[in-house]
């Protein structure tokens, strides 16, 4: 079965192809397991290097497939399988059933500039959608957040709880692209009449394109319907993206926390936009 800080030197990919017999009557769930959008594909997303995959059929002969996974480099490939080889094992367990037979292929270097799919990753916000986010989501927000050193660090079971509760105090958000899947998200928690921003999370390959912005108004919208009159949030102050962001979205400094943060240390600044 086949088996993070950024690295922009797309132009020769690292392609890793497998081939497979599927099982009769099994068509369709190995379709689904295999996609682009499949579970093999999201348990990569876990990694920012990974850059999609393509599905590939003979319809001549018997169940015949072949998979090309993207990634940005083979040392990319290899770091993911050492980081994530529980998760991988795991999964290769469950397609067992799925084929009758697969085989490696080859590993290559792409010689023809981006594939389709190293372009599409870096899609405009304009394409993607914003949705209620839920427990599946958590491990590809855990991998976004662990990316970017202006986020939150939030455990597993802090996540699990989010959702566990089923709380109105609690507002969850994902920004959905269709080629990377889950580009960004946001976390907010309602007391009273005030709405405090927990955590918002862009892909580092992402941001500037709209995604940012667009979670910030589904927020802005969230908490109005739920009877907040304010926002109220803390961020990093060297982290400009984020900074330049609030403020576009009508936010204004409120307040300083000396040494707030640690690793590395930084100053909180505190922002609060009226509604």
């Amino acid at each position: 079965m086949k088996p993070g800080k950024k690295n922009h030197a797309l132009e020769f990919p690292f392609i890793v192809v497998w081939e497979f017999r599927v099982r009769s009557g099994r068509r369709r769930a190995f379709e689904k397991a295999y996609g682009p959008e499949g579970d093999w594909a999201r348990l990569f997303r876990r990694d920012q290097e990974y850059l999609g995959t393509e599905l590939i059929v003979n319809e001549e002969g018997p169940l015949r497939y072949l998979t090309l996974d993207f990634w940005t480099s083979r040392r990319a490939h290899r770091r993911f399988l050492k980081h994530h080889q529980a998760a991988y094992e795991r999964l290769n367990g469950q397609c067992e059933l799925l084929t009758l037979k697969e085989k490696l292929i080859g590993e290559f270097d792409h010689l023809g500039g981006k594939p389709a799919c190293a372009q599409t990753r870096k899609s405009h916000a304009g394409t993607g959608k914003l949705r209620p986010a839920t427990a599946s989501d958590i491990p590809r927000m855990m991998a976004l957040e662990r990316n970017l050193v202006s986020a939150a660090r939030w455990s597993e079971a802090t996540y699990r709880g989010i959702f566990a509760q089923g709380s109105r105090a609690s507002i969850a958000c994902v920004a959905e692209s269709p080629v990377c899947g889950v580009a960004g998200f946001f976390i907010a928690r309602l007391t009273g009449d005030e709405c405090d921003l927990e955590n918002l999370v862009v892909d580092a390959e992402q941001q500037s394109r709209g995604w940012g912005k667009r979670l910030i108004d589904e927020l802005v919208s969230q908490a109005r319907a739920r009877g907040a009159k304010c926002i109220n949030l803390e961020v990093r102050e060297s982290s400009r993206w984020a900074r330049s962001l609030y403020e576009k979205s009508g936010f204004a400094v409120s307040g300083r926390r000396r040494s707030y943060y640690r690793n590395p240390p930084d100053d909180a600044l505190l922002y609060r936009r009226e509604l």
